[in-house]
């Protein structure tokens, strides 16, 4: 569900902020084309991004594409909204942070926080320095479609606001969070509705975001991205910490009942705190037992894994009591084994798909030929793009075609390795779907 709406002056600096946002483990799209996207098609991610691409633009048309998107988007369930500018200052600060608190309502406040450490960008005392050169002795004014002729924040608001603003500095901020956050209540019930806040260091853009937050004053982030991933960590704790949990998950299907799996599994799950799930592969036989068993199956993993960061599916037929009698089975459904096995295979991948349809698991392993090519094929997958070798036999890559093209994938051989094999298979596994959240 849209919860953050970030309205940037250009494109590379919106998919900047973007990515902080990703970072933190929500899903983020930019926008380019918004009139042929439905609402609905938005709504699928946390924190959208809209480019105006208004920098270099007259005031009264950068006002006006800012008006439009932030009063289209407009909705209650939104937590926060931000405008991105630009880390040196340059383009229309003023009118599109007006559109903005036009668009949102008079009660709305603008915070203003464009200290970015990791660019260099610092606000003490109202002027912004980067590096240690105030800004307007840099590059930026010297800009050919957005001069900066200014250091001072409050000047520049002033110039091309119709608001009033107010600074905060760095001695308000050493008196800490609460007295920042008396501070802004007390500017906003004067009328203030845009507040400039000096700011140094990551510390420093913290205790701003706790300050927003805790003051009870409706506010929009203007910055170049620091200030509002800071505000929407705070803002959507909940939905952070459910991506932080299932960032890089990933699921192992085992079906095979050879004694080197079993004793692998037995090591992974003693040697890893995992989620396993057993599958009565006898159920698989039969309908509607077996869509009742793959429903139950699919049910108990997702209610259960949120606290787990691996998990496993394993045929019961690894334990020897459970193994299927295959020669009786044959008889009674005039079948072959190697069929009988395919319809278990096939239940195993049906599972398989019903898991990793949503954004649950990042990662997959698959334990045996006969499982990995149920799997891919019901994933609709047209192969792998193998990468590395784990270790002898098993191998890591990434399935190519299909719904989930792209998701990470390791097989290995049900006989390969020793007791420790599948513990370095998923280990890899993990590390490798944890990297598209670093």
């Amino acid at each position: 569900m849209l919860q953050c709406v970030v309205v940037a002056d250009d494109l590379t600096g919106g998919n900047a902020t973007g990515v902080l946002l990703r970072k933190m483990g929500y899903p983020t799209c930019t926008i380019l084309n918004a009139q042929d996207l439905r609402r609905e098609d938005i709504e699928q991610y946390t924190c959208a991004v809209f480019p105006t691409n208004s920098r270099s633009v007259g005031a009264d048309e950068a006002y006006s594409r800012v008006f439009r998107i932030a009063e289209a988007m407009k909705s209650e369930k939104i937590k926060l909204f931000a405008k991105r500018i630009d880390s040196t200052l340059r383009g229309n600060l003023g009118s599109e942070t007006d559109a903005m608190l036009d668009a949102l309502g008079e009660d709305t406040a603008a915070i203003v926080a464009p200290c970015f450490p990791k660019a260099g960008r610092m606000l003490l005392g109202g002027f912004l320095l980067v590096g240690t050169v105030p800004l307007h002795r840099t590059e930026a004014a010297i800009d050919p479609t957005a001069p900066v002729h200014t250091s001072s924040l409050k000047l520049l608001y002033d110039r091309q606001s119709r608001r009033r603003s107010a600074l905060l500095t760095m001695d308000d901020l050493t008196r800490g969070s609460e007295a920042v956050a008396e501070k802004i209540r007390a500017l906003h019930q004067e009328g203030v509705r845009i507040i400039l806040v000096d700011g140094t260091a990551q510390e420093d853009i913290d205790l701003i975001a706790d300050a927003a937050v805790a003051s009870g004053v409706a506010f929009i982030s203007v910055d170049p991205g620091p200030f509002t991933a800071a505000a929407a960590s705070r803002l959507i704790a909940a939905e952070q910490q459910e991506q932080q949990k299932a960032a890089g998950r990933v699921l192992g299907v085992i079906g095979s009942v050879n004694p080197v799996a079993a004793q692998q599994v037995d090591e992974f799950l003693r040697a890893r705190t995992a989620l396993c799930e057993y599958v009565n592969t006898r159920s698989l036989l039969d309908d509607p037992a077996r869509e009742a068993e793959i429903a139950r199956v699919v049910s108990a993993v997702l209610r259960k894994c949120g606290e787990h960061d691996m998990v496993l599916v394993v045929g019961d037929g690894i334990f020897p009591e459970n193994r299927l009698q295959f020669d009786a089975l044959e008889a009674k459904y005039g079948r072959s084994k190697a069929a009988l096995c395919q319809t278990i295979n096939d239940g195993l991948a049906e599972i398989t798909v019903r898991l990793t349809k949503g954004d649950a698991f990042h990662g997959l392993y698959a334990s045996g030929g006969d499982i990995t090519v149920a799997v891919t094929t019901r994933l609709g997958a047209a192969g792998i793009a193998l990468h590395a070798e784990i270790i002898p036999l098993a191998a890591y890559g990434e399935l190519a075609g299909g719904e989930k093209s792209g998701m990470k994938i390791a097989t290995k051989g049900g006989m390969a390795g020793d007791k420790n094999a599948l513990c370095a298979c998923m280990d890899y596994l993990k590390k490798k779907a944890q990297e598209d959240f670093v």
